[in-house]
């Protein structure tokens, strides 16, 4: 999985983002065209929720009645829903607002990365991180100088970035936002 945000570039710069200070805009024709779509944000407890929670626990189940079709279906849902609000790993906070992100996905098929898996579990994942990593090395989500409609930088890298990226020098520009490094816990 592949994850982006949507925001509108005349918007950046009343935002306060936690996922770094540099930035690169992807033209709307390759986003579509490689089947990036938005998250479904749901609440936890939300009838919606429950629902998926149930089709998940029916499909791990060692003698579920659903076809493969049906179970790798559910999977795809799996990956495109996401809690509004919930524990943020990086910054300990047990409510981060996640639907602020405005969070799209790129999830290939299996066909797209050698007929490997879409999704492991988290402890299974832990274990083989290494492995599964490499196994998906050779099947990145390309894309050309001509899919970029911006690039975002710090201040201090703008210059170094318009000197080593001539080509692009057009199109990278001072991120507008405001980093906040949430990995960081206050004293």
């Amino acid at each position: 999985m592949v994850s982006f945000s949507n925001f509108l570039t005349k918007t950046l710069s009343n935002k306060k983002v936690t996922y770094g200070e540099y930035g690169i805009a992807f033209k709307d024709k390759w986003v579509k065209n490689n089947n990036i779509n938005p998250v479904v944000y749901m609440n936890n407890d939300s009838f919606v929720s429950s629902a998926l929670d149930v089709l998940l626990l029916e499909r791990r189940k060692k003698e579920n009645i659903f076809s493969k079709e049906v179970r790798l279906a559910i999977i795809k849902i799996k990956c495109f829903t996401k809690n509004s609000y919930g524990k943020n790993s990086h910054s300990g906070n047990n409510q981060f607002n996640f639907k602020k992100e405005n969070e799209w996905r790129y999830v290939p098929t299996k066909e797209q990365i050698g007929n490997h898996l879409i999704s492991v579990g988290q402890s299974d994942y832990i274990k083989n991180k290494n492995t599964l990593n490499r196994n998906l090395e050779k099947y990145p989500l390309r894309f050309q100088n001509k899919d970029i409609k911006a690039i975002y930088v710090p201040k201090d890298e703008l210059e170094n970035f318009v000197s080593n990226f001539s080509e692009l020098a057009n199109i990278i520009y001072i991120s507008p936002w405001k980093y906040v490094d949430i990995s960081k816990k206050p004293n």
